[in-house]
């Protein structure tokens, strides 16, 4: 589904001697899809960017043209306010440990205050350098099964943007069909045009068979459709299709009579 909402000013991501031209691309792409732009790298290997590192950004391009290139991570953070710094493993340091949601949360609340953020990703074998987790105010682990806990650094990267991401979604995204268009939910009123107009017709089609049984089976009926938070199109839809099945059934029954 795509959402079309603005960012307010993402947080910076920085690659600290990424040694694959791969994940490059990959983590263009992952920032691309939650609305990051800012991509940082810090002494990443000769000739970064290559042919598999944009067939792998998937279209990403502007990221990776716009990517800055930094000798030291001092360098690299040197304009920004709060950096966090992504964990794998157990640190002989005190710091709040966050996981990408509360982190998320968080940077928000930061952002909101005028603050530039910064997330520090290490390189894919050992992760980040004591030297660089020191200059972090906190640290941003992501929850793994204890049966496999090995994360590639691209996906990494797209799960703490995608909670990022979750913090902008509008107000009225539940209310985004797939097809891009938003239909309001269905009033009580219509919701129950179209139950009674489903209840007349199971009575004409003699759905209830013992009539005594009509009330708890027109009570499961309701409960089906009042669980699902009809919208407006999806109730004038659904009698639609009531209309045309029973045109269809009435249509037949007239032409067998005319044949009889």
């Amino acid at each position: 589904m795509i959402i079309k909402t603005s960012l307010q000013s993402a947080p910076a991501i920085i690659l600290i001697e990424p040694r694959e031209s791969g994940n490059i691309g990959a983590t263009a792409r992952a920032m691309m899809n939650f609305g990051m732009k800012d991509l940082r790298l810090v002494r990443p290997k000769d000739h970064w960017l290559e042919t598999f590192t944009r067939q792998m950004a998937s279209g990403a391009n502007d990221i990776l043209n716009d990517a800055r290139v930094y000798k030291t991570t001092q360098d690299a953070v040197s304009d920004l306010h709060v950096i966090y710094a992504t964990a794998s493993k157990k640190r002989d340091m005190i710091k709040p440990l966050f996981t990408p949601r509360s982190a998320a949360e968080e940077m928000k609340n930061l952002i909101q205050k005028g603050a530039r953020i910064g997330l520090l990703f290490g390189t894919e074998p050992s992760g980040l350098e004591n030297e660089d987790v020191m200059r972090a105010s906190g640290l941003i682990s992501i929850p793994t099964s204890e049966d496999f806990d090995s994360l590639n650094l691209s996906q990494a990267v797209l799960l703490i943007a995608y909670e990022f991401f979750q913090m902008y979604l509008p107000s009225s995204f539940a209310e985004v069909s797939l097809s891009g268009k938003r239909s309001s939910f269905a009033t009580q009123e219509e919701v129950e045009g179209f139950l009674k107009h489903l209840e007349e017709e199971l009575d004409m089609a003699n759905f209830w068979r013992v009539s005594e049984k009509k009330p708890d089976m027109l009570q499961n009926v309701r409960n089906i459709f009042n669980r699902i938070c009809l919208t407006q199109q999806e109730t004038q839809t659904l009698r639609g299709i009531l209309k045309a099945l029973v045109y269809h059934r009435w249509g037949i029954f007239s032409k067998k009579n005319k044949t009889s």
